[in-house]
């Protein structure tokens, strides 16, 4: 009996050591913003992915929602088992990657931003979304209230110019040249994003340098079964092209969900914002009094009751259209070590605005 009891012991040993796996690569996301259409209150989902060295895309799950996120662009050793359609992460640990080639990360957020502006639609379905190419640069360029613009302000002038090529079909697309019919139906992708974004690049790659480009805007005339307005690609990603694997970052926009379409300049400035890097600006109200949550920056680390993804009403990030916050600002490179000050002692201490252009203190 004993030596009954001590066979079941090594089979199962061996058999969690069978089927634990392990994946290597870098941790990636997308930032998925919706609208519900009931309360209209805005929303968002996180979307995690592992990208293996040899650049396949897994979809990933997490055993426990208390442990904490890798860092989004880091390299990892995983542990965790597949599942159905995606892998279930139930540990991971940094990736020394010292011994071995991998392409160097790079997310330039100053300086010439260089943009690829393309439209698709679909083998059976080329509704028209009210709005066109002109439309785009005009809200992404050309109006008052542009993306650019916006950028150029909150950077002060540190993203100098937003360099974007318009891409049209020459050969005719239908019901314009603005648009590129992608080679299948619309129901074959869903709400798919990954198989959105391989056909949409193998449709334009014989006609683009993607190494002439830092960012893509990808919009669809619809997606299927999909409510969200925009999500973008947190970072930069290593997007396959007939140039190579590139680092490129991604903004896919769900046109049929856009209205009115002047709402676009803020869409592309937030999502944008996610590809610098930016997470929401968030709110937490704790009713213990005195206490601050343990992080700030996370927003996923959730420790007091009352918390709301877009909470902060004064950031493009959040529920408002005004500048990013310094925190954002300060990662971007924005923003000098002399403009902030760190607080040991108590006394009266004078900010500036963030909006002002000034180099003065406006963070401690």
């Amino acid at each position: 009996m004993e030596r009954f009891k001590f066979s079941i012991v090594i089979f199962l040993i061996i058999s969690f050591f069978t089927f634990a796996e392990e994946l290597k690569g870098r941790f990636i996301a997308t930032a998925i913003d919706s609208i519900d259409p009931n309360t209209k209150q805005i929303y968002t989902q996180y979307k995690y992915f592992i990208q293996t060295l040899d650049n396949q895309l897994i979809s990933v799950e997490f055993e426990s929602n208390s442990v904490p996120k890798p860092k989004i662009n880091g390299m990892y050793i995983f542990t965790g088992e597949y599942n159905n359609s995606y892998f279930l992460i139930k540990g991971y640990k940094q990736l020394d990657i010292s011994n071995q080639y991998v392409e160097p990360y790079t997310n330039n957020k100053t300086g010439v931003q260089r943009i690829l502006v393309a439209m698709f639609n679909y083998q059976d379905d080329q509704t028209d979304p009210r709005f066109n190419l002109t439309d785009v640069q005009n809200y992404l360029e050309l109006n008052t209230t542009s993306s650019e613009k916006f950028y150029k302000e909150n950077s002060y002038n540190q993203v100098n110019d937003f360099l974007v090529n318009y891409l049209q079909n020459t050969s005719g697309g239908s019901p314009s040249n603005d648009w590129f019919t992608l080679p299948n139906n619309i129901s074959y992708y869903g709400s798919d994003t990954n198989l959105l974004l391989n056909d949409s690049i193998k449709t334009i790659d014989p006609l683009v340098d993607f190494t002439q480009y830092d960012r893509l805007i990808f919009i669809y005339n619809k997606i299927d079964g999909a409510s969200w307005w925009g999500l973008g690609t947190i970072g930069k990603w290593s997007i396959q092209t007939d140039e190579g694997n590139l680092y490129l970052s991604v903004v896919w926009i769900n046109a049929n969900q856009v209205s009115p379409a002047s709402y676009l300049s803020t869409l592309f400035s937030h999502e944008l914002g996610h590809n610098f890097e930016f997470s929401h600006a968030s709110s937490y109200y704790c009713s213990t009094s005195s206490y601050l949550p343990k992080n700030l920056i996370d927003p996923l680390y959730r420790d007091c009751s009352n918390y709301e993804e877009y909470g902060d009403r004064t950031d493009t990030m959040g529920w408002g259209k005004e500048h990013f916050s310094t925190i954002w600002k300060f990662s971007a490179g924005w923003l000098s070590y002399s403009q902030i000050i760190d607080v040991n002692t108590s006394g009266v201490y004078s900010l500036t605005p963030v909006e002002d252009s000034s180099n003065l203190l406006v963070k401690m």
